[in-house]
């Protein structure tokens, strides 16, 4: 039997912490295989947590004021040392703060030589995205890429009834966006792709999930449904009525976008955005049709055509659903991290 222990604090920052979720789910799917026992574990808990695997769950914000945590390189090298035969891994959700202007850089820098430290102490570091393992680097271990997955409960099964309650006609297109806030998304982008959509579909609803959205003007036609904050099983219930999902993400879709994930999950057709980084897996399916960023007039080509086509939006939207349950479901991604558990860099 390995004891595993993820370690991420209790703490809520946000109304909703994505990162919480992923640690309560990774648990769950942890426990539902034979031969692994897991739970959640304090920060100042770890070094003494009867176990044989620590994984770190890492934002630098979730441990510190402006993402400065000292304590957490201290308790780390606590463990190292009392603890030596405790396989340590470090899970990088965040590694470091964007740089934009005088404070950010210094927080940043900080960032750095915190992640480094910590990098330092570890057995291997877990990423969610080749773009993530692009930006820590290789020294002093090579990443290992292993994504999210959904953050939602899979409700496909109540799309007719979802769609009844927003009032929505069999051949009406349904567009979702969803994410806490718009920071990091092309609201052009989705304006446009609206309009598109206006001028070749009949009807068309815009479905915002989410809190945090600052959408461009109403698109005249568009009938805009904002059900704000719910439980995570509504919030499934209601992506899953849901035809075209929108990721128009500035830095290009990635296997570490938890709302991409979900939207994959419920066999929504996906027209996003990619910067040149995004990852083979998502490139090459037939779920998600992308266009490189900055290009708001092949995204809304996309999304118009594909608001035109039912038999087409279906015929990617199952590709999507097979690909989330191939790569990214919560059992996968368990048995990627398996063999790390096993066998410490």
């Amino acid at each position: 039997m390995i004891h595993v222990r993820s370690v991420y604090p209790r703490r809520r920052i946000a109304a909703f912490d994505a990162i919480d979720a992923y640690n309560t789910l990774l648990i769950a799917a942890f426990n539902r295989v034979d031969g692994i026992a897991a739970a959640t574990c304090e920060p100042d808990a770890m070094w003494g947590a009867r176990c044989d695997a620590l994984l770190i769950q890492y934002n630098p914000f979730s441990y510190g004021r402006w993402g400065v945590a000292p304590s957490l390189v201290v308790r780390l090298a606590a463990v190292r040392l009392r603890r030596p035969r405790v396989r340590v891994f470090l899970v990088v959700h965040e590694p470091y703060v964007a740089i934009a202007g005088v404070k950010t850089i210094l927080m940043a820098a900080w960032h750095r030589v915190q992640l480094f430290a910590l990098t330092c102490l570890v057995h291997s570091v877990v990423v969610p995205s080749s773009d993530a393992a692009r930006r820590i680097g290789s020294f002093p271990h090579p990443p290992v890429v292993v994504p999210v997955g959904s953050n939602l409960p899979d409700r496909q099964d109540r799309r007719d009834e979802a769609r009844g309650s927003l009032e929505v006609g069999p051949g009406d297109v349904v567009i979702v966006v969803f994410g806490a806030s718009a920071a990091g998304r092309s609201m052009a982008h989705v304006a446009a792709g609206l309009r598109a959509a206006v001028e070749r579909a009949p009807s068309v609803s815009l479905l915002v999930l989410g809190t945090g959205h600052e959408l461009p003007s109403v698109v005249d036609g568009v009938a805009v449904h904002r059900p704000g904050a719910l439980p995570a099983d509504d919030v499934a219930r209601l992506m899953a009525a849901g035809d075209l999902f929108l990721s128009a993400y500035d830095d290009g879709v990635s296997t570490r976008r938890g709302a991409l994930m979900a939207a994959l999950q419920h066999g929504l057709a996906v027209v996003g955005t990619t910067a040149g980084r995004s990852d083979a897996v998502l490139v090459a399916s037939r779920g998600l049709q992308l266009v490189p960023v900055g290009d708001t007039g092949a995204f809304a080509e996309a999304v118009g055509r594909l608001a035109a086509d039912e038999a087409e939006r279906r015929d990617r939207g199952n590709a999507a659903r097979e690909l989330y349950f191939a790569c990214f479901d919560w059992d996968v991604i368990v048995e990627q991290l398996r063999p790390i558990l096993r066998s410490p860099g």
